[in-house]
């Protein structure tokens, strides 16, 4: 998970909640009022295991929805 938080702080797009590679002074902000996670989240994942090809879908986290709307 480090590569993709590395690429997109390197991009000047860091992720909201992330301690490590994120804006430290919006973080704080984003804390201040109630976020305590990092906004990554996968929409879908293929896997390919032993000839089994496995696709999961996931729903927007609603502290997402409720961020960003």
């Amino acid at each position: 998970m480090h590569q993709i938080r590395i690429h997109t702080k390197n991009a000047g797009f860091p992720i909201l909640g992330d301690v490590k590679y994120g804006d430290k002074e919006v973080n704080k902000l984003a804390r201040g009022n109630g976020l305590n996670r990092m906004m990554l989240h996968a929409h879908s994942i293929n896997f390919k295991n032993l000839g089994l090809k496995q696709w999961q879908k996931h729903q927007i986290p609603f502290f997402f929805c409720r961020l960003i709307l």
